[in-house]
């Protein structure tokens, strides 16, 4: 993933096991009230890396979550994104300054 930070193209990398999975479900249909976007994750062993000084930021040995975006069909309308964390095993944050 590629982002800018005061004009500078940083990176975060996320590196997964084997044996993870994504399920992305993306409706073919919108209805009156719009359409939702649903992702599910059961990844294992997740080590997320910055391109800045201090590259570790987060580390996991299994993460299950489950995702979902409600998009409306009308434009500039509230937009609903929920994120539920099943289960974290061994979590570890690497916050710092930098990564602000």
């Amino acid at each position: 993933i590629l982002f800018f930070r005061e004009e500078t193209t940083s990176s975060l990398n996320i590196d997964i096991a084997n044996g993870s999975r994504i399920l992305m479900q993306i409706p073919w249909t919108v209805t009156p009230q719009g359409f939702t976007t649903q992702i599910m994750c059961d990844l294992y062993k997740v080590e997320c890396q910055t391109s800045m000084d201090y590259r570790p930021l987060l580390e996991a040995e299994e993460v299950h979550a489950m995702f979902q975006f409600q998009y409306p069909r009308v434009w500039h309308h509230r937009q609903v994104w929920e994120c539920d964390f099943f289960s974290v095993s061994k979590p570890t944050l690497h916050f710092v300054f930098d990564h602000v």
